[in-house]
């Protein structure tokens, strides 16, 4: 089985990072994790940046509608 280019599952997985689909770059990551190599923790560094972007965006939204 040959491995896939890492630099394009990467930029495959940026792209869907930047779409908003979590659970899609999470299934990729999972999927080509080998096939990734030195990348690999680059990969999982923007996915869990962009969940951590999210859930700060999120908690300000409902501090927000907290205040009274």
């Amino acid at each position: 089985m040959a491995n896939l280019d890492a630099g394009k599952i990467f930029e495959e997985i940026k792209e869907v990072v930047a779409k908003g689909d979590l659970n899609k770059a999470k299934s990729l990551l999972e999927a080509h994790k080998d096939d990734l190599g030195p990348l690999f923790e680059q990969a999982k560094g923007l996915i869990g940046d962009q969940a951590d972007n999210a859930e700060g965006l999120l908690n300000k939204v409902k501090g927000f509608f907290d205040k009274k």
